[in-house]
């Protein structure tokens, strides 16, 4: 029996959320320059080329054949169509909103999780999803609100939407492979296919064209949404994935918007309001109660 909270997964987890949630702001600071394929291909190649060493010179780099196809359609899936997806969507409704849609991630891998039978699903664990997705939804309702008349909001919302179900199917098929492969492993291999796949739609976009006239400020943005917000990020997500469970680690999403909305509070003097005060206590109040093990059996080591 133990009770009580794994904190090393949850720290991970949290720190991957942060980042990520850092890298939206950085996103929104390079987007006038770049179309979002392009963005998010420069990004995750960044990423790839850190973690490259890894896959040429590490001895458990390695997948074994039968599981190369899976792992890389997965991170096609992860690193590329979900990112095309959503930054596409942000072009029809306000971030707000995207980021409340972002925000039902992690009920959506609950319920996933559980169909699948890949996760039980238990009350508290029910319970803090929806206290955190309503958290979220307290914080942002109001920015969420904003442009419901644009005609073509229903493409955006249709677009984040499907984002968001990717994303959640995506995170609980990892498990498996998790199971098999060390963290760092899965991550490289992903994430090379994610940017793989990225690159005819930035070729559409016309992003090898030119090389992009970025300020300086501007390329430090994009380094750190390849360094920061992708391979250190996702790397810390996908060993959080592998130390706990898909819906225990999916919660700390919602850290992400919210994060999002601080910086730009600081950075962009966006108004901080007591509802976002508010919706934040619950999201921090969600997590918690998610991840909270009362007393489940572990198998003895060996």
């Amino acid at each position: 029996m133990r009770t009580g909270f794994e904190a090393a997964p949850m720290v991970a987890a949290a720190a991957s959320a942060v980042f990520t949630g850092m890298g939206v702001v950085a996103i929104r600071f390079v987007v006038t320059e770049w179309e979002p394929a392009t963005l998010a291909f420069y990004r995750f190649a960044i990423a790839a080329v850190t973690i490259l060493p890894f896959l040429l010179f590490s001895r458990h780099a390695r997948l074994e054949r039968g599981d190369v196809v899976p792992v890389c359609l997965l991170g096609a899936a992860f690193f590329g169509l979900f990112p095309w997806a959503f930054g596409a969507g942000m072009v029809h409704i306000p971030a707000s909103r995207g980021a409340l849609i972002f925000g039902a991630m992690p009920l959506v891998a609950m319920v996933v999780a559980a169909a699948l039978r890949l996760e039980a699903l238990t009350a508290l664990k029910s319970f803090g999803a929806v206290f955190a997705f309503g958290g979220v939804a307290l914080a942002l309702g109001d920015r969420a609100a904003l442009g419901t008349d644009a005609d073509d909001a229903w493409i955006g919302e249709l677009l984040a939407g499907t984002a968001t179900l990717l994303l959640a199917i995506n995170f609980v098929l990892f498990a498996p492979w998790l199971r098999k492969y060390p963290a760092l492993t899965v991550t490289a291999w992903s994430m090379l296919a994610g940017t793989v796949f990225l690159v005819p739609f930035a070729a559409w976009e016309g992003g090898f064209d030119a090389v992009p006239e970025l300020s300086a400020a501007r390329w430090w943005a994009v380094a750190f949404l390849g360094v920061f917000a992708g391979s250190l990020g996702y790397f810390l997500w996908i060993w959080a994935l592998q130390r706990s469970t898909p819906t225990r680690s999916a919660v700390f999403v919602v850290l992400n918007p919210m994060t999002a909305t601080l910086l730009g509070a600081l950075l962009l003097s966006e108004a901080i309001t007591a509802a976002f005060l508010l919706g934040l206590a619950g999201v921090v109040a969600g997590i918690l109660v998610a991840n909270w093990q009362p007393g489940e059996r572990r198998e003895a080591p060996g």
